[in-house]
């Protein structure tokens, strides 16, 4: 895969963002450049002469697919969001990419067997429960199992094998963290957190602010309606969501290159790509200071 290229942003556009206080488009390209570049870091391949070995087949595996993970979510948002509508879906995968990006950061920062192990087994004792329960509908049938329970317990049996764990294995491992405790032992503050999972959590369990958010809407004489399919998708998750995906795909390559010439090939790109986001966003902010300095003064 070719290395993407930043997206171009004639000055024109900028400047129509900035007049019209609008600078959903300039991010929105942005959010599908972080895309391109987190698909392309997940094909990086662990045989590669650069790549360190330190990291397990198993391990390097799990990285990969949340980094892949992050960018074909990514590509969705970009289908569904670029006419200005499915805002509430969008919303939701943001919220998956999210904690997909928390965690990439999280493992690659714990560098340690027991940080993929519990990873690993979190996704695997629910399949357990489920063998579990239909192996009881089984033996209440004397040993006749349906073709359904056949292909769904060879499904679970395959998926087991592929982790490299027993049942004991995956019963006696830790409890993984929550995205709080991740982010926490991090050394984020508790922003990212309300930001991210709280505010997210709306979105996911269609609370009473999601409602009126995204599915509801007023009449003249106050009465809720139904509201049509004509949300945008907020300016703020292109934002976020760019942001810590490059966290995420920092920490990645942080973690397999260590300190070569690749390592820092990317780590220039990131940054230089953080950096035209940031500046981006401080000019998207120009008219709010402006405006809050105004109310200071004269209101």
């Amino acid at each position: 895969m070719e290395l993407p290229e930043f997206p171009y942003i004639p000055d024109e556009v900028i400047r129509q963002s900035k007049e019209h206080g609008d600078f959903a488009p300039v991010f929105f390209e942005w959010y599908k450049y972080v895309g391109r570049l987190a698909l392309l870091v997940s094909n990086i391949e662990r045989n590669q002469p650069n790549v360190s070995q330190h990291t397990t087949a198993h391990d390097f595996h799990i990285l990969i697919g949340l980094l892949c993970r992050c960018a074909r979510l990514m590509f969705s948002n970009v289908v569904m969001s670029h006419e200005g509508r499915f805002g509430e879906s969008t919303a939701i995968v943001d919220r998956c990419i999210l904690e997909s990006s928390i965690k990439v950061i999280w493992l690659c920062e714990s560098q340690t067997v027991d940080a993929f192990k519990r990873y690993t087994a979190d996704g695997l004792k629910a399949e357990l429960e489920l063998k579990d329960n239909i192996l009881d509908a089984v033996e209440k049938r004397q040993g006749r199992a349906l073709t359904i329970e056949t292909r769904m317990l060879k499904s679970i049996d395959q998926c087991i094998e592929r982790s490299g764990l027993t049942k004991e294995d995956i019963l006696a491992a830790k409890k993984l963290p929550n995205i709080a405790s991740m982010l926490e032992q991090l050394g984020f503050n508790r922003l990212p957190y309300i930001v991210t999972q709280k505010i997210g959590s709306h979105h996911v369990h269609g609370t009473w602010v999601s409602l009126w958010t995204h599915y509801l809407t007023e009449t003249a004489d106050g009465v809720a309606i139904p509201r049509d399919s004509d949300c945008e998708t907020h300016v703020n998750q292109y934002i976020v969501v760019s942001k810590l995906v490059l966290q995420a795909i920092r920490s990645f390559v942080q973690s397999i290159f260590e300190q070569t010439d690749t390592a820092t090939f990317f780590f220039e790109i990131i940054t230089s790509a953080e950096s035209e986001i940031d500046s981006i966003f401080r000019l998207d902010m120009e008219d709010d200071t402006k405006t809050e300095t105004q109310e200071n003064e004269f209101g």
